[in-house]
């Protein structure tokens, strides 16, 4: 959970905060869960488009040196 004081993540069981050493109260909440930066479907994306990149240099050399 988080100190409403200090605003640190300190453990859901604590009743004194280990960083300001203030008082928690039972209404504090615990964080929620952060959804991923990168999902799935963005690294499927960003593999697609390095694999397209790198063909299309392929592509530029091979007709470039003909």
């Amino acid at each position: 959970m988080i100190c409403e004081h200090c605003g640190k993540e300190i453990d859901d069981n604590a009743v004194v905060c280990p960083y300001c050493e203030k008082e928690i109260t039972a209404a504090a909440e615990v964080l929620p869960e952060k959804e991923p930066f990168v999902t799935p479907k963005m690294k499927k994306q960003a593999i697609i488009l390095g694999v397209v990149c790198v063909l299309a240099v392929v592509c530029c050399v091979v007709f470039h040196l003909k």
